[in-house]
């Protein structure tokens, strides 16, 4: 049986449509309303069902089962198609998450600091005069994105993930590289990085 309802609050208009393939052949019996995919639905469908095949006995894995009529239920589903779906890696799927994660983080980190960093040197000399305490905060600003580059490298390199990629999701790879990272920055920056890149294992 298939259900193609859309049943979204969103939705203005909704077309219900329930279903099953003929055991005669490829044929699609359905039953569709404009309300919704309920119980009573899908005792219409089972009567429309018998109604075409009045020669075939209408058996139900459901009803087998009710009655704890294992030989019947076997029967049942041993004639179904066995079909194998296949999905994602779990470990793949979290690895290429925790990816996503980083890189969104990292992007939104680095850009922040940056205008952060351009707005403080830029109102250094605002007013033709030099504002040193501007300039100061500027070079802070800049130690730390040197810092930032420098963990997502180590981290990278620990979790065996393309460096440069995470910089090209974030859409900054041209990180300055005239400052001295801080130590201690690049420590944090490794402990967060790290915990953002496989947080879907904790």
């Amino acid at each position: 049986m298939s259900d193609c309802s859309s049943n979204h609050p969103a939705v203005a208009d909704v077309y219900n449509v329930l279903g099953a393939f003929s055991v005669k052949g490829t044929d699609l019996i359905t039953v569709t309303n404009d309300a919704y995919i309920n119980s009573d639905t899908i005792v219409d469908l089972l009567y429309k069902i018998k109604q075409e095949h009045t020669d075939i006995p209408l058996r139900s894995a459901f009803g087998a089962l009710a009655r704890q009529d294992i030989a019947e239920l076997e029967a049942i589903t041993d004639s179904v198609e066995r079909l194998t779906y296949r999905r994602l890696h779990a470990d793949y799927r979290q690895r290429v998450d925790g990816y996503y994660t980083l890189g969104g983080f990292y992007g939104i980190q680095y850009w922040k600091t940056r205008a952060m960093m351009l707005t403080a040197f830029s109102k250094a000399r605002d007013d033709g005069s030099v504002n040193y305490k501007c300039i100061e905060m500027g070079k802070q600003l800049m130690v730390q994105l040197v810092s930032m580059d420098a963990a997502l490298c180590v981290v990278c390199e620990l979790l065996k993930i393309d460096v440069e990629a995470v910089q090209t999701l974030a859409d900054c790879e041209d990180v300055p590289d005239f400052a001295d990272p801080e130590p201690v920055l690049v420590d944090e920056y490794i402990t967060s990085f790290t915990k953002l890149a496989v947080y879907s294992n904790r």
